[in-house]
């Protein structure tokens, strides 16, 4: 019995086939696209959840030790308003002592609420920027494999190999590069000549 060999035919995609890919990987770059968008959303909401959370002082890990701590503090302020008569002091005009449960912590200030939520969607927005970039590389790479597979002349495929890549068009700087606008503008980085002469020279 002999075994039949697989021939080119069945083993070269079709264009066809390399179009229904292609498609594919729009469609799925798409929902890939709209669910970083629901994640970003997802993390804003926890963010704001967190900002305005709101603690109950009879909360069993610590009722306790708030009212052991309102009794401190209401022996403490009978104290003090015992001292205040003793000198003479009117009792409208004595010092106290007050003790009480912040269910909020710093995030109760709305100061502090504004600092955190710039900070947390300013992190946020780093996150879909990055998590988008590689999303587009990647797609990027796929749609290139597709294509590259369907170039049959030399020059097509010459063409599509001189293609520069991100790190071609956007190399590193390089020590001298921020010397030179250090020169030109001492503040433009924010970095002193001392430490750019930190750098290794090669970098």
């Amino acid at each position: 019995m002999t075994t039949k060999t697989p021939t080119n035919e069945t083993n070269t995609m079709s264009a066809k086939e390399r179009d229904s890919l292609r498609e594919v990987v729009r469609l799925n770059g798409r929902v890939a696209k709209t669910a970083i968008d629901e994640y970003a959303a997802t993390l804003r909401a926890r963010m704001e959840e967190n900002l305005s959370k709101i603690f109950d002082e009879d909360d069993e890990r610590w009722s306790e030790l708030v009212a052991h701590a309102k009794q401190v503090g209401h022996e403490a302020d009978e104290k003090l308003k015992a001292i205040a008569k003793a000198s003479g002091i009117p009792m409208e005009n004595a010092p106290g002592f007050m003790c009480g449960f912040i269910n909020r912590g710093r995030y109760g200030l709305r100061e502090r609420r504004d600092e955190v939520r710039k900070a947390g969607n300013a992190e946020i927005d780093a996150r879909v920027k990055k998590a988008r970039a590689q999303l587009e590389r990647a797609l990027a790479a796929k749609h290139t494999e597709l294509l590259a597979g369907s170039l049959t002349s030399e020059t097509a495929k010459a063409a599509l190999a001189a293609m520069p890549t991100p790190e071609q068009l956007l190399p590193p700087l390089k020590k001298r590069d921020i010397a030179g606008l250090l020169s030109g503008h001492p503040t433009a980085l924010m970095l002193s000549v001392e430490s750019v002469n930190d750098w290794e020279e090669g970098y």
